[in-house]
């Protein structure tokens, strides 16, 4: 994978793209979907590249505080801790593929997204 490859849209390599994203988690979470979509259709990408590109913007997202999360329950927050993802960033981001592609479905808003920890509440 050629991470100097340029997106479609905005002229990006993906490593720039991967060192940005976890800009997004100053103002919401980041879905897993959104990673996956953007791999495709920003770089057109495809099978293991698409795989490789989805663990380096998870890990560069962990890396930034951001951790695995579903939407809350909780009144007081947006975002719950999603249970099962313990481990470093390597460790939680091949669990994470490895649950997308056995699943033999992209995930969807309902699935796994990132936030940071301190706007994310364990009790899910």
């Amino acid at each position: 994978m050629d991470l100097k490859k340029k997106d479609h849209i905005f002229g990006l390599s993906m490593g720039e793209w991967i060192a940005r994203i976890p800009n997004d988690l100053d103002n919401d979470g980041v879905g897993l979907w959104e990673i996956i979509r953007d791999g495709r259709e920003s770089f057109s990408l495809e099978g293991d590249d698409l795989k490789e590109f989805v663990f380096l913007a998870i890990v560069s997202i962990m890396k930034e505080g951001g951790v695995p999360a579903i939407p809350s329950l909780s009144n007081k927050n947006i975002w719950g801790a999603a249970r099962g993802y313990q481990g470093g960033e390597s460790t939680v981001a091949r669990k994470v593929i490895d649950q997308w592609t056995e699943s033999g479905v992209d995930p969807d808003t309902e699935g796994i997204w990132f936030a940071r920890i301190d706007e994310a509440d364990s009790s899910g």
